[in-house]
């Protein structure tokens, strides 16, 4: 993969889980679930903003690719999930689908994304993302598992 086609997914990856988080944002009323899509907000966010900078910067061009278009179609799937999910379900639902997100992410990183990365600075921001996507990763486990009461409605 060439360092726009690492940008482009990504980019992808963050507006997806923004995507997401926002629906979770409105649907949700359990506490701990609304704080975990905030988190989700501002860090796929400002994981953005820091990848626009480095292409900018370093000239870059974003480009298309095939992993672009699965996680693209992923999201897509996700958000469709989200919408048609009855209230009572809809917690659950959003922290699985983070769940298997951020694995999903996180094997891209270490897998493609990563390894193939040429560009000094957006290789040590998608070093940077990597440690995120771990912490969400596990945030996300915590609640599945329960410790975060993501389906108790408390």
């Amino acid at each position: 993969m060439s360092d726009g086609q690492i940008a482009g997914v990504m980019l992808q990856a963050n507006t997806g889980e923004v995507s997401a988080a926002l629906i979770a944002l409105a649907d949700s009323a359990n506490a701990t679930v609304t704080t975990f899509a905030t988190m989700m907000v501002t860090d796929h966010k400002a994981a953005s903003s820091n990848l626009v900078k480095i292409v900018r910067q370093d000239s870059i061009t974003v480009a298309g690719s095939a992993v672009r278009q699965m996680l693209s179609a992923e999201a897509s799937r996700t958000l469709s999930a989200l919408i048609s999910t009855p209230p009572g379900g809809f917690d659950a639902t959003y922290v699985l689908s983070q769940v298997t997100t951020h694995t999903m992410v996180l094997q891209l990183l270490d897998d493609q994304l990563i390894p193939n990365a040429q560009d000094a600075s957006l290789k040590t921001e998608l070093q940077s993302e990597r440690a995120t996507v771990m912490n969400h990763l596990t945030a996300a486990q915590q609640l599945l598992n329960g410790s975060g009461h993501a389906d108790r409605g408390d």
